[in-house]
């Protein structure tokens, strides 16, 4: 794609800077945005405005996710439990986690790929993280599959460091129990296991699961 238009809004401009285009100089009155990918040059208008291809706000999010490459960007996940980003249901097409970058492919629907869920997804960690952590002695927990087919939690420190770099599952810090002086929202969940209480939060958005940590950790300001 090498030059495409795109609607002139806060959003377009914010993610035109993540992929490192030029946007200065540029004014609200025109109400599409012209990019030209070679040179990274953004214009309000363009002599030939036909040979410039619409793209939506959410194929632009689409390129910023994977220039960042970034496996935390995961929306979907299939049965073999690869994560998948930037799905388009309708032409069978997505980037799924190759263990270092999004790499582009076709699926079949007998894949079953199903969109993430906010409990699955949250608190993870990406394997680069988790590595660096153990190394350092923090404790780390991966998901992992028992004899019977189940998954649980479990101690992430003795898998091969192979498997832990290259995202072969998925990994989170080991809960604690902490003594919180603020005021929280009410759990989505809680359930009793072995005398312990399990709570469950769940969230509309990262950033706000991101601003409910910082009050966990103290960080209001």
């Amino acid at each position: 794609m090498d030059n495409y238009k795109i609607p002139n809004t806060d959003e377009a401009i914010s993610l035109l800077d993540e992929l490192g285009y030029d946007t200065t100089g540029l004014n609200e009155i025109s109400s599409f945005l012209y990019v030209k990918a070679q040179d990274k040059n953004v214009f309000n208008g363009v002599l030939h405005p036909e040979q410039y291809e619409l793209i939506s706000i959410a194929k632009l999010n689409d390129l910023v996710v994977l220039k960042r490459n970034d496996v935390r960007d995961a929306t979907h996940i299939d049965r073999d439990g690869s994560k998948w980003t930037c799905v388009d249901f309708e032409k069978s097409t997505g980037h799924w986690w190759s263990g270092n970058h999004w790499r582009q492919s076709e699926f079949s629907s007998d894949l079953d790929i199903q969109p993430i869920t906010q409990t699955q997804d949250q608190g993870l960690i990406i394997g680069a993280e988790a590595y660096d952590l153990i190394g350092k002695r923090v404790e780390v927990e991966a998901y992992c599959e028992l004899i019977d087919g189940s998954y649980e939690w479990q101690d992430a420190k003795h898998l091969p460091a192979c498997d832990i770099l290259n995202d072969g599952f998925d990994f989170r810090l080991k809960p604690t129990t902490l003594t919180v002086n603020a005021e929280l929202p009410k759990p989505s969940n809680t359930t009793l296991h072995n005398q312990n209480y399990s709570v469950t939060y769940e969230f509309s958005s990262r950033e706000e699961r991101n601003a409910f940590a910082d009050k966990l950790r103290g960080n209001n300001s």
